[in-house]
Order: C-alpha cells, then sequence, then structure tokens
C-alpha cells in the first residue's frame, strides 16, 4: 500500500547518490505525497506533482490513476472530465460522475479539524518532517514585513533597533541597539508559530536582561502543497492575541491557536 511512498524514496535516494542530498525520505516544493484514510480504514496515496502539473493516486485496491490539475478557484482539484479527485481543508474525495470512490482525510488531520469536534494533535517544537521549508518560509516572510509593512520594518531592521538593559544595582539603565535572533517554532497541523527574542547586539550586554523586551510572533500556514507562508505577525511580551476576524480570514481555529501559544481575542 506504500508503493508510491516507497518510489518517492527511491527518487529522493538517486538524487543523493548524485550528491545532491542525504538519502531520507524529504518531500521537495515540486512533487509531494499525501496518505488519506477513510473512516473504514482504507488508504489511499496521492503524489502530486506539481512542475508536470498533475496527481497520481494509488487506490486502496492497489490501481493507479493519474489526473490532470484542474486549477479550481479554490482548494485542490485534479479531473480528467470523468474521475475526478478533490481535495478541501485536508479532505479527499474521488469520484466518477455521481459515484464516490474514496473519501477520507489526510493522516495527522485530527478529527476537529474537519468537525470540529475533537482535541487537535499535541503541538510538537522544531525539527518537523518539512523543517527545511518552514524555516525558508520564516526567512522569506521577515523579508517581506521588513520592506511590506512598515509597522515592523520601521523598527526590525538589520541594524537593531533602541532598547534599554537592567544594569542592576540601582543604576541606571544601559541604553544601546537590540535584534531580535530566531528562538524556536511550534507546530500543530497545518499551523506554525515562529518565536524570535530580542538580545543586545552588543557582546558584552548579552548576559543583561532587556527592560520590556517583546518578543516577535510569527504565524504559518501550510498550504495544500507542503508550503508555508506567513499569514501574520505580533508584538508581544507573552501569548500574543489574534482577533476574531482575523481567525475567520484565515481558517484558524480557537484550539489550534492556543495549542500553538497564541490567544483568541474575547
Amino acid at each position: 500500500m506504500k508503493k508510491l511512498g516507497v518510489a518517492l524514496l527511491l527518487i529522493l535516494c538517486i538524487m543523493a547518490v548524485s550528491g545532491l542530498d542525504f538519502c531520507y525520505a524529504k518531500p521537495s516544493v515540486s512533487m509531494v505525497i499525501r496518505i488519506y484514510v477513510s473512516a473504514q480504514g482504507k488508504q489511499l496515496s496521492a503524489l502530486f506533482d506539481l512542475s508536470s502539473e498533475k496527481v497520481i493516486l494509488e487506490l486502496p485496491d492497489g490501481k493507479t490513476l493519474t489526473l490532470p490539475d484542474a486549477k479550481p478557484a479554490s482548494g485542490t482539484r485534479y479531473s480528467d472530465g470523468k474521475t475526478t479527485f478533490l481535495v478541501h481543508q485536508r479532505n479527499a474525495k474521488l469520484f466518477r460522475g455521481d459515484t464516490v470512490l474514496f473519501e477520507g482525510k489526510e493522516t495527522g488531520a485530527a478529527s476537529g479539524d474537519l468537525a470540529g469536534k475533537e482535541k487537535p494533535p499535541a503541538s510538537t517544537v522544531d525539527p518537523v518532517y518539512d523543517a527545511a521549508l518552514l524555516r525558508e518560509a520564516i526567512t522569506n516572510y521577515a523579508s517581506y514585513l521588513k520592506y511590506g509593512d512598515k509597522n515592523y520594518g520601521a523598527k526590525y531592521n538589520n541594524d537593531g533597533f533602541p532598547c534599554k538593559l537592567d544594569a542592576g544595582n540601582e543604576l541606571p539603565p544601559v541604553e544601546t541597539h537590540c535584534t531580535n535572533i530566531f528562538s524556536r517554532t511550534i507546530t500543530n497541523g497545518d499551523w506554525a508559530s515562529a518565536i524570535f527574542v530580542p538580545v543586545p547586539v552588543v557582546a558584552m550586554y548579552k548576559e543583561m536582561p532587556i527592560i520590556g523586551g517583546d518578543k516577535v510572533y510569527f504565524l504559518l500556514q501550510r498550504g495544500p502543497y507542503g508550503e508555508w507562508r506567513g499569514v501574520h505577525w505580533s508584538l508581544s511580551p507573552g501569548a500574543p492575541v489574534l482577533g476574531r476576524k482575523k481567525m475567520q480570514e484565515i481558517g484558524i481555529s480557537g484550539q489550534v491557536l492556543t495549542a500553538l501559544g497564541w490567544k483568541a481575542e474575547k
């Protein structure tokens, strides 16, 4: 039942022999594999070939089927005009005409992602299986904010920002410059929170506590093809708060938000 997974692993191993990487099943941006399980326990494997705009399916009976990208307005849809494979919010359906051939959810997705009744899976701390793609998205989002968001770019630049340090012993605070460095990520399903902490730029001040040192939080989402993108950022000394309107706009539940260390606006 794991022929597609094995085939993908072999492809990656061949690449490794060519000196491109060491041999392990790491999804790439152009080729992503997903496994879906029905309520009856049957499995369907989907290999999304983004460069060729097609999906290769391995059905529960072992047969394979290739469908071209139908380019829907929303969600993920592949169809040859007779048979259609549809993915929406990690829920997959394969049908021919009015006959449903398979219906299931992506492995690793909590039932709460679809029905809102069960608790989401426990959050994990770096690394995740696609940690390299996640870190790249974090870097790209920070670069975008620096030039595309004046509220972020005006303060958080490569040269640092003014900050005050606690000198202790009733001495006046030290005025210097600080910068934000990446601390860690927390992931939950297709969501991640990246946390940056402020540190003094000057090495001799590294051990001195920062007065009012707020942390920077990035909220990121994994797309249907495994790509990560930043959707929101916040500056907060503690757990950041996300408004209800923004939650609805990006489609994140209160349970997942809490699991990522954020708070939903009351």
